[in-house]
């Protein structure tokens, strides 16, 4: 595969309307390149919107933003509408995934499906040589292995190559993370220098298709679903009080088990095919194997044999050494050296190779 191509074309630009887009545009444009921005309007198409009104107001809100930022830089930004296919690709699964006790990271597949999915295509299609995006993460090209690398942004504290292991080859080959090498406060430091941090919008870190946070009730339109009460049990079977359905449940969850007791109760284990969710205490939330599903092996070719990394279960937790050993050709069985807390199926399991992302799947399976 060839290196990124250096043609004279012009380089897309994701734009949110939120500082690190707007920061990668400026970025771009210092260093003399030709810059155009592109934004996806994504979320609930207008037929399937609980708050149809809410989300227009939205809608023009960040059509404001967008407009501000082009008269500030000097560029057009081109708009996209992808609820369609978001929808198919994105909030049907999710909603799917915890009717079947599982709990989702819609971003992960987001990035893989859309943004650099078909929000690149569009881009390419309109004359873009590569897409450029405000993520926390480094690309590059190795040239012994002659495959693209996928590495964590410089800034531990907001690195995001988590959400990216998805990516194909081919997407990393479009792929430009001008703020790879930057810290957060450098960012906010580099707008204020600019003096352009007054025309962007505030950051979310919701989940951007339920805005109000309100994800049980949005599962519940979505589905057209009410409650579905199930029993709550102990990890010996015992039947300990009643739940509200397992979609409002999540492995590690502390608040809203409602079975008194004189310790708190956690969730430990959610059961769709009997709708019963187990609950234990805090010791009983630790587990050291896992099964990871739908692998992709982002920055090296797939392994032969057993080996040792670093693995990820989720992107606030810290990578632990493990054992990774293929079971099938798509699934893999990974050992933790110690016991980690709260392994949640329906998350995702990265593994890195110190600040190289090797690859990972979805979490399927406990092994307690």
């Amino acid at each position: 595969m060839s290196t990124k191509k250096s043609s004279k074309q012009p380089v897309a630009i994701a734009m949110s309307g939120g500082v690190d887009s707007l920061t990668t545009a400026l970025l771009l444009k210092q260093q003399g390149v030709d810059i155009w921005g592109i934004h996806m309007i994504v979320g609930v198409p207008p037929e399937k919107e609980r708050h149809p009104d809410s989300f227009s107001l939205e809608l023009e809100k960040t059509r404001k933003v967008l407009k501000k930022i082009e008269q500030s830089l000097e560029i057009e930004i081109k708009i996209v509408d992808l609820r369609d296919v978001f929808y198919k690709l994105i909030i049907k699964p999710f909603v799917n995934l915890y009717l079947q006790g599982f709990t989702p990271n819609p971003c992960i597949p987001c990035n893989a499906k859309i943004k650099f999915g078909m929000l690149l295509l569009k881009s390419l299609e309109l004359g873009a040589k590569a897409l450029a995006t405000g993520h926390y993460a480094r690309v590059k090209w190795d040239a012994v292995t002659e495959r693209w690398q996928l590495l964590r942004g410089t800034d531990r504290g907001k690195e995001q190559s988590y959400f990216l292991f998805q990516l194909t080859q081919e997407q990393l080959k479009y792929a430009i993370f001008p703020l790879g090498e930057k810290f957060k406060r450098e960012v906010f430091e580099y707008l204020e220098k600019k003096k352009l941090s007054g025309i962007i919008s505030r950051e979310s870190h919701e989940i951007c298709f339920i805005p109000d946070n309100d994800y049980k009730g949005f599962i519940k339109k979505m589905a057209k679903i009410e409650d579905i009460p199930g029993e709550m049990i102990d990890k010996n079977g015992t039947v300990l009080g009643k739940h509200r359905g397992i979609f409002r449940y999540t492995i590690g969850q502390r608040r809203g088990i409602g079975i008194p007791s004189s310790e708190p109760y956690y969730v430990i284990g959610i059961y769709p095919k009997t709708n019963r969710v187990e609950i234990g205490r805090k010791e009983d939330l630790y587990g050291r194997k896992l099964v990871a599903s739908n692998l992709n092996w982002v920055s090296i070719a797939p392994p032969c044999s057993p080996f040792k990394a670093s693995v990820q279960i989720r992107y606030r937790h810290r990578a632990a050494a493990a054992t990774i050993e293929l079971i099938e050709k798509n699934k893999a069985l990974v050992e933790f050296e110690k016991p980690q807390k709260a392994i949640t199926p329906g998350q995702f399991a990265v593994i890195y190779d110190d600040d190289l992302v090797l690859g990972g799947g979805q979490i399927t399976e406990v092994i307690r």
